[in-house]
């Protein structure tokens, strides 16, 4: 008879969950890379203001981060393939999907 909240999860902001919401793609140039060659920049930079939040917060190659340096990507010329999102467990649903599309190993844990 009473309503008892469910607490929503929220994935931590993270390096490794920012490159897997971005699929291991640089958001500049939309090339694939591994996780080495990949590095997090952020959209807003930190000198004025930029927070460190997943709003904020992207998959870039070291070239095009360099490129970009400190300003933004209206200011560099350089827009994004995709529009940075809070992960949520959706979101995170969906990238455990996406994971079964890529290796049939996972095919039969992802309800495919």
């Amino acid at each position: 008879r009473d309503y008892r909240r469910v607490p929503v999860r929220r994935n931590t902001v993270s390096r490794r969950n920012i490159f897997i919401r971005d699929r291991h793609t640089c958001q500049y140039c939309k090339q694939y890379f591994p996780g080495l060659r990949l590095t997090l920049d952020h959209v807003i930079p930190k000198s004025p203001g930029g927070l460190s939040i997943w709003e904020n917060l992207v998959t870039s190659c070291r070239e095009c981060n360099a490129k970009k340096a400190n300003r933004t990507p209206a200011e560099a010329g350089m827009p994004l393939a995709a529009v940075p999102r809070t992960m949520s467990l959706h979101s995170a649903r969906q990238v455990l999907r996406r994971m079964g599309e890529e290796d049939p190993k996972w095919r039969r844990y992802l309800y495919f």
